[in-house]
């Protein structure tokens, strides 16, 4: 126990003194690792025989404390600043440089000497002693700026420099032994989207209700997108791709299909002549669920469902009101023919509304 004790008392205190570099900064994890030692150690009935090493051991920790640690890399950076290694750098990259955190963000617009900081960072980090060349990556978007980083590295040939693609081939070959080749999918969007396209049909066939998953979540992102707009005309729905007009329709066509029941969008009803007037000669419901699929469509034949833009209060947009004067009021005269006729032709009709959505 003594020899242990004596062990991590020498191990906090190389952590202090950092092998004698006191330029070096600190991280939280190495900080973290030596006190989680200490107070695991700092358990147990012998501190009362052994008060004498209890007591270092307690100081120990104090020594490794989160309060010291910060005070020591506070006056590192305040110390190096005026580093002449350092001087081509403004204060900004100066601190962006120093800074050694196990993870640090850096946010910088275009233009600003982000390449520049992260290779001097880098070598900062190995003329601290924190790494060698081999232990560090540089992890680019594309080969471009890998090949601009490249260029900017002599000095530090070991260090590994790529893509996230090249990253990944990498991790592939350490943990499988073999170097594989990049897909072709990563270099054609054409066929990257089509293949996308066969893995999302196949996914919906082997569950349905994806699809109705992937309309509500296209109508939230369309929302939150332009929450004072309309939303995009022209979706297509399933199991034909036939056009819809707004995206409430759209969940409505997806929940029939997911339910198995056929439709036919927007058919013409079959309008007696009392009922047609110069402004009306036609009227086309929104769905049309006949009794047989390939059953000519009649008045008495199937159900006929529309969608009404009335909230769960029966409001309507009031937008539409700022875009043309009395077109909510124009509107609710519409529902109420509609409804009042097949009322009077006793057909089988029904309704959602966008507040029952």
């Amino acid at each position: 126990m003594a020899w242990t004790i004596t062990a991590l008392i020498k191990s906090a205190n190389r952590y202090r003194d950092s092998q004698g570099n006191h330029s070096r900064w600190l991280r939280y994890s190495e900080a973290k690792q030596v006190r989680d030692r200490l107070s695991e150690s700092l358990k147990g009935w012998w501190k009362i025989v052994r008060p004498v090493k209890a007591w270092r051991l307690y100081r120990a920790r104090w020594v490794v404390s989160e309060t010291k640690r910060k005070a020591r890399n506070r006056r590192i950076l305040n110390e190096r600043f005026a580093d002449p290694l350092l001087s081509e750098l403004n204060a900004e990259q100066r601190r962006a440089v120093i800074v050694q955190e196990d993870r640090t963000l850096i946010v910088a617009g275009a233009g600003t000497g982000k390449t520049y900081t992260m290779v001097d960072k880098a070598r900062d980090t190995v003329r601290t002693g924190i790494a060698q060349p081999g232990q560090i990556a540089f992890v680019t978007f594309t080969r471009k700026a890998a090949q601009e980083i490249r260029s900017r590295t002599s000095g530090l040939e070991e260090m590994d420099v790529g893509t996230l693609h090249h990253l990944a081939r990498l991790v592939i070959q350490m943990v499988e032994g073999v170097r594989r080749r990049l897909s072709p999918l990563a270099k054609d969007e054409a066929a990257r989207l089509e293949k996308i396209q066969d893995w999302l049909m196949e996914a919906l066939r082997e569950d349905g209700s994806l699809l109705f998953d992937l309309s509500v979540r296209r109508y939230a992102f369309e929302r939150c997108r332009s929450p004072s707009e309309e939303m995009p005309q022209a979706v297509r729905v399933p199991p034909e791709r036939v056009r819809v007009k707004s995206m409430r329709e759209a969940l409505v066509a997806t929940a029939l299909h997911l339910a198995g029941i056929s439709y036919k969008y927007e058919a013409a009803f079959p309008l007696p002549e009392k009922h047609q007037s110069k402004n009306r000669a036609g009227y086309f419901p929104d769905f049309c669920l006949p009794d047989e699929v390939k059953a000519p469509v009649s008045i008495h034949g199937g159900i006929w469902l529309e969608h009404f833009a009335n909230d769960a209060s029966g409001g309507l947009p009031r937008r539409w009101d700022e875009d043309e004067p009395g077109a909510t009021a124009e509107y609710r005269r519409a529902r109420r023919w509609k409804e009042e006729l097949h009322a009077s032709l006793d057909t089988r009709f029904g309704w959602t509304e966008f507040g029952d959505i």
